[in-house]
C-alpha cells in the first residue's frame, strides 16, 4: 500500500517492487475485501488513498517505527543517547548501597537512562522476573528458579551497629553482651527467618527484640539517638557514612551473604540488558568470576 501511495500508480509500484502489475492488483483486491474499503481511487493526479487507507498507512508507519526502534536498540544500543527504562528489584537496604553509585555513574555516562525501583518480598522476585514486571533483581535468593540466570557480585557478612559512645564499646563484644543488648529487627511481611536469627537459634539462644520495623530507612537515626543495636550487612554500614554510627564484628558465626543479580533467560542476549549487567559488574563486583557465573 505504501508504495502504491507514493507512486500514485499500480504499474509504477509494480516496477519499483520488481513484481507484475496483476500481482499488485490482486494484493490490493484482497486488502479491499479484508478492510471493506476501496483504499485507492483514481484522480487526475493518479491513484489517491482514501481516508481509511490513510489511517491504515499511518498505523503501519507507527508500527514499523517501533519495530525499527526495537531492532536498532537491540543491535546498536548506545547508552549515551538511549532513554531506556529499566525496572529493578532492590530492597530498601539495597537502595542505600547501590543507587547512589549507580545514579552517579548514569548521570555521567548515560544521562537518558531511567531507573524504576520496585520492592517485593524476595519470594516474589522469580515470578516478577518471569512475568516481565522487572528486568533485574539484586540481592540474595535461595534456590532461584531454573528460568533465571545469575551472576554473583560480592559476598557480605553481618556486623552489629550501635551509636558512637555506646556502653558496649567499653569492652569486647561477647555473645553474652550481644544478647544483653536491646535490638532492632528489620522484618518485612512474609519474609523468611533472618540468617542472624537462624544462626543464634543454632546456638540455642535468641536476641531481645525491642523494635520491629519493616524497612531500614529510619534505623540509623534511631540507633544514633538510643542504646538500641541492629545487625545488618557490612556493605550497608560502609555505604551509610556517619560519625554517629559504629560497627562491631559479631561474636558468633553467620553465613556469608552471596549478593547476586538475577534476570530471566529471555533477556540473556538483549543488548540494553547486557549493558545494564556489565554496568553492575563494573560498579559493584569485587570477586573474580567463578565457573558458576552465567553472565
Amino acid at each position: 500500500m505504501r508504495i502504491v501511495d507514493q507512486e500514485g500508480s499500480v504499474t509504477r509500484a509494480a516496477e519499483r517492487l520488481g513484481l507484475s502489475q496483476p500481482a499488485i492488483s490482486n494484493a490490493l483486491t484482497r486488502l479491499r475485501r479484508t478492510l471493506g474499503d476501496p483504499l485507492f481511487v483514481r484522480s487526475s493526479a493518479g491513484m489517491e488513498a482514501t481516508p481509511r487507507a490513510r489511517r491504515v498507512l499511518d498505523s503501519f508507519d507507527a508500527a514499523l517505527g517501533l519495530i525499527r526502534h526495537g531492532l536498532s536498540d537491540l543491535l546498536h544500543f548506545d547508552p549515551a543517547t538511549s532513554d531506556h527504562m529499566f525496572e529493578l528489584l532492590i530492597s530498601d537496604l539495597g537502595e542505600i548501597v547501590y543507587l547512589p553509585k549507580l545514579m552517579r555513574h548514569l548521570q555521567a555516562k548515560a544521562p537518558g537512562i531511567r531507573i524504576r525501583v520496585r520492592q517485593l518480598a524476595r519470594g516474589g522476585y522469580a515470578q516478577a522476573l518471569e512475568g516481565g514486571l522487572a528486568d533485574l533483581a539484586i540481592g540474595y535468593l535461595l534456590n532461584p528458579r531454573g528460568s533465571l540466570k545469575s551472576r554473583q557480585l560480592f559476598s557480605d557478612n553481618f556486623v552489629c551497629m550501635v551509636r558512637e559512645g555506646h556502653p558496649i564499646l567499653d569492652g569486647p563484644l561477647t555473645l553474652e553482651r550481644y544478647l544483653d543488648l536491646a535490638h532492632i529487627s528489620i522484618a518485612k511481611a512474609g519474609a523468611r527467618e533472618s540468617l542472624v536469627t537462624a544462626s543464634l537459634a543454632a546456638l540455642g539462644v535468641e536476641r531481645q527484640i525491642a523494635l520491629v520495623i519493616p524497612h531500614f530507612a529510619g534505623t540509623p537515626q534511631i540507633i544514633a539517638a538510643t542504646d538500641l543495636a541492629v545487625t545488618v550487612p557490612r556493605k550497608l554500614v560502609d555505604a551509610y557514612s556517619s560519625e554517629d554510627i559504629v560497627s562491631i564484628p559479631l561474636p558468633f558465626e553467620t553465613p556469608d551473604i552471596g549478593i547476586s543479580m538475577f534476570w530471566h533467560e529471555r533477556l540473556q542476549e538483549d543488548a540494553p540488558h547486557r549493558w545494564l549487567r556489565e554496568t553492575f559488574v563494573e560498579l559493584f563486583k569485587i570477586q573474580r568470576p567463578s565457573r558458576m557465573d552465567t553472565f
